[in-house]
């Protein structure tokens, strides 16, 4: 989508208000963060969450305007993190609470945020190696094809982000579906315990969100042609959820 178009700054303004509200999250979190009820809930994987849904939101952004090399790797790096800042979070968080609350009825277990921390490093970790294989093996070149614009109604330049293989896009989608189903099944796992340590209404409530972008609007962007509007409407949407997290 052009930047100049009504509907990129209508769309900006909107995500740059959703972003000055996640600011002002991790500002209030920062400075309530030895009140229990946030202390009970991991000030520092709260912050990375709310880190996570404003790298959503900037990558939304980015996917407008004459695609770069550093557009071309700055897109799916940000969109990729951006998920793993907020899911794996997310998932580490109900992880420690179903140790805490699940497995210490013989024994009193103990899970330190550095055992935590080393968790969430190994879904960063995967994340980095996926992605610094992909553009060391096959980095995403611009490509500019001649095809028909119906809204303008002749002829025009359509340029793109592509690599020779899917292979790479892939093996993100399949990580991240990892990720997904894992916070699922401790969601579930943990529904029984106080609503003061667990997140499995929230991990629900995402992750139907993310299925239905998955099952639907992945497949109907690379199989339908839809209008750029189209892709910054459920961009949008992400960033709200999000928003409605913290």
């Amino acid at each position: 989508m052009p930047t100049t178009t009504t509907n990129f700054k209508v769309i900006a303004v909107l995500h740059n208000a959703l972003m000055a509200v996640l600011v002002g999250a991790i500002i209030f979190v920062v400075i309530n963060r030895a009140k229990p009820i946030v202390k009970r809930s991991q000030s520092e994987f709260l912050v990375l969450m709310i880190v996570g849904g404003i790298m959503i939101c900037v990558s939304a952004l980015l996917y407008a305007g004459q695609p770069s090399r550093f557009l071309c790797a700055a897109r799916p790096v940000f969109i990729s993190v951006g998920f793993t800042l907020v899911f794996g979070s997310l998932v580490v968080k109900s992880l420690r609470v179903y140790r805490v609350f699940m497995k210490s009825a013989l024994k009193r277990v103990t899970v330190t945020e550095l055992m935590m921390l080393k968790v969430f490093g190994i879904f960063a970790g995967v994340d980095a190696l996926i992605l610094v294989v992909w553009f060391a093996a096959d980095f995403p070149h611009l490509t500019v094809a001649l095809e028909h614009n119906r809204q303008l109604g002749g002829e025009a330049d359509h340029m793109t982000c592509k690599s020779s293989s899917f292979i790479f896009t892939a093996a993100l989608m399949f990580w991240k579906a990892i990720v997904l189903f894992a916070g699922i099944y401790l969601s579930f796992l943990v529904r029984n315990v106080s609503a003061d340590f667990q997140e499995s209404i929230w991990i629900f409530a995402s992750s139907v969100v993310v299925l239905v972008a998955c099952l639907v609007v992945l497949p109907l962007a690379y199989f339908v042609e839809l209008p750029a509007s189209v892709f910054y409407v459920f961009s949008l949407r992400r960033c709200c959820l999000y928003q409605r997290r913290v």
